[in-house]
């Protein structure tokens, strides 16, 4: 699991030096109902009717979510943001 969560981490840093990584649940949620993502991250944290709502909305566009084991403050430090972020998304590498 450690290993699993490593690797996710270091492909949410790339997405987001590579500039196609949204932040925020409006933003994450806006991209998914336009089918934009390519999957979705969640904070340890994150609001249960956030995590329901953008569960559904992944669902019908067939986009993996996964729950990193670490809250939305660590979360945001590992996004080198001065900020807590519960939710982000990775965009589909053809639609930046």
């Amino acid at each position: 699991m450690a290993q699993e969560t490593t690797g996710l981490v270091d492909e949410l840093k790339r997405h987001l030096e590579e500039g196609r990584a949204v932040i925020g649940t409006k933003q994450t949620r806006s991209a998914l109902q336009r089918n934009r993502l390519s999957h979705v991250v969640l904070s340890s944290n994150c609001p249960a009717a956030v995590v329901q709502d953008l569960s559904r909305l992944a669902g019908f566009a067939k986009v993996p979510v996964d729950t990193l084991a670490v809250p939305n403050t660590e979360l945001g430090i590992i996004c080198r943001k001065q900020f807590s972020i519960s939710v982000l998304g990775f965009l589909n590498e053809d639609k930046n």
